[in-house]
């Protein structure tokens, strides 16, 4: 679906009671890119938050706690994709998130181990 400039338009005055007007331009922004959008650094961060792909390292695959520093003071929210050769595992690791870190630790069947890939979102 393409919205095209009179929708973006009306969805911007639909808005405006709620203190944000342009939301139909950035709604149109997105169909094509995030790259797109201008709201600068810090509006971007609180946004799309951050994310990464961290590779097990052979000092980490103790089988213990493992510490992902996700660069934000605080992480309100979080996604993990466990991935070991290749394929995606249905790991039931714990992961919590701490002061801005997400902290994975072992479940029943997943241990970190060597050359695992967790891909994670944080916001």
């Amino acid at each position: 679906m393409t919205l095209s400039s009179d929708e973006m338009a009306k969805i911007n005055k639909m808005n405006k009671a709620s203190q944000t007007p342009s939301l139909g331009t950035v709604i149109g922004g997105l169909e094509t890119s995030v790259s797109n959008l201008d709201v600068g650094a810090a509006a971007q961060t609180a946004i799309v938050g951050a994310s990464g792909s961290h590779t097990i390292a052979a000092s980490e695959s103790n089988g213990s706690t493992l510490s992902i520093d996700t660069g934000l003071g605080a992480v309100l929210g979080y996604m993990t994709d466990f991935y070991r050769g290749g394929s995606a595992l249905s790991e039931d690791a714990f992961v919590r998130n701490s002061s801005g870190s997400l902290v994975i630790e072992p479940g029943s069947s997943y241990a970190v181990t060597t050359n695992d890939v967790i891909n994670w979102l944080a916001f």
